[in-house]
This record gives C-alpha cells, structure tokens and sequence, in this order.
C-alpha cells in the first residue's frame, strides 16, 4: 500500500482539497510518485489522512482535469506521465 508523505493541516486557510492537491501535484512533478503509480482509493486516503471521502474526491477530480491522474473504472486513480512546460521566455533587457 503506497504511504504518502505529508500530513494536511485543518488550522490553515487554504481549504484541505486544495492542500491535498498541491501535495499530490508537488510529489508527481518532482518524481516521487512516478507515471503508472496508483494512489489509494478514495476511502482509503480519506481514512489514512483523517478527512472526508468528498475532500479526497475533489483534489482527486482537479488532478484529473488537469491531466496529472487517469481515472481507470473499477481500477482507481494512476498518475500520467507529464511533460515539465517549458519555461517563460526571459523579456530583453
């Protein structure tokens, strides 16, 4: 079972959905939870991180529109392969 490494903070102004997603993308653009890796199911993140089921589904539903995780029926939530975009160009000085 895939353990991940962070905790989520109730006291902070930025609501939990929006903490677990920065989390989760943070870990996928650094590596750490490479392409093909399958998170925990729903239940079982919301369980292992203290919160509601809605709350995991939210950060989960965000990751997906925006490409870091594939929804696969009946299988649960993989990461995507990503491509870093590139960086801004510099303006002339």
């Amino acid at each position: 079972m895939l353990q991940l490494p962070f905790t989520l903070d109730a006291g902070r102004s930025t609501p939990l959905y929006q903490q677990l997603y920065d989390s989760l993308v943070s870990q996928i653009r650094s590596g750490a939870l490479p392409a093909g890796t399958k998170l925990p199911g729903k239940r079982t993140l919301a369980a292992q991180l203290a919160i509601g089921v809605n709350t995991v589904d939210t950060a989960y539903q965000m990751l997906v529109a925006e490409g870091y995780l594939e929804s696969r029926p009946k299988s649960g939530f993989f990461v995507q392969e990503i491509s870093e975009p590139l960086s801004p160009p510099v303006p002339a000085a």
